[in-house]
């Protein structure tokens, strides 16, 4: 992926398969956003832009906001297999491009335990879904 990339996720805007939060999101805001993504088919999370703004804010400690999503993915259950995030320059800062692979065929599950999906830009939380109902 590169700037050209990234821009062209921005301009097409938030969706089921694409969102974007800032480049110091809790982890807790990363697992919801990765299970939801990952239940619902996969998708791209851009780190590093402001959520209200939609504006690149870069990533100021790339280290630090890897190691935030590696812990993100493992407080699912079962823990999400992904690629290691991606940095990419945009102008003078970087952005992180996290590639979410849909999940496994049993459903990824939040800390809490919820089973959480995206409906268009917004991850939802529900009830874990039961075999057979």
């Amino acid at each position: 992926m590169d700037e050209a990339d990234v821009r062209k996720l921005l301009e097409d805007g938030r969706g089921a398969g694409v969102d974007w939060l800032p480049g110091r999101a809790p982890v807790e805001d990363l697992a919801a956003t990765l299970v939801a993504m990952a239940n619902s088919g996969g998708g791209t999370l851009l780190l590093g832009v402001a959520p209200r703004t939609d504006k690149i804010a870069g990533v100021d400690d790339v280290a630090g906001t890897t190691e935030r999503v590696l812990r993100a993915t493992l407080s699912a259950t079962p823990p999400l297999i992904i690629p290691l995030p991606e940095t990419v320059q945009v102008g003078d800062l970087q952005v992180m491009v996290v590639n979410v692979p849909r999940a496994s065929p049993t459903s990824t599950l939040t800390r809490d335990a919820f089973w959480a999906v995206r409906e268009r830009p917004i991850c939802r939380s529900m009830p874990t879904p039961c075999a057979g109902c």
